[in-house]
């Protein structure tokens, strides 16, 4: 009886390291992916400042061509600006949740 109780002891602690070492490697890959997706909402809050600072320049060529790649430009602005503010409320909720605790 007591073999069988010592068996199922190592078993469970085996099973307890190698369950630890696969928290741990997600864990890190989790903050690896939130360390990236901090970087690149600074990129994009950069990106869209000088998007920003194009389209308040004066059109000094006004054929359809180009009009056409400045509603494209503006287009663009738009979308950096909704990836940026879905990312940031990400944050946010998470920053929400960490002060709960």
């Amino acid at each position: 009886m007591l073999y069988v109780i010592i068996i199922i002891l190592i078993l469970s602690i085996i099973t307890n390291v190698i369950l630890a070492y696969v928290l741990f490697h997600y864990a890190s890959m989790i903050f690896d992916f939130e360390d990236k997706i901090n970087d690149s909402v600074g990129k994009i809050s950069a990106a869209e400042n000088v998007i920003d600072e194009i389209l308040k320049r004066p059109l000094f060529y006004d054929s359809p061509e180009v009009r056409r790649v400045l509603n494209s430009i503006k287009q663009t602005r738009n979308e950096i600006v909704a990836i940026a503010n879905s990312l940031g409320m990400v944050e946010e909720e998470n920053d929400n949740v960490r002060n709960e605790k």
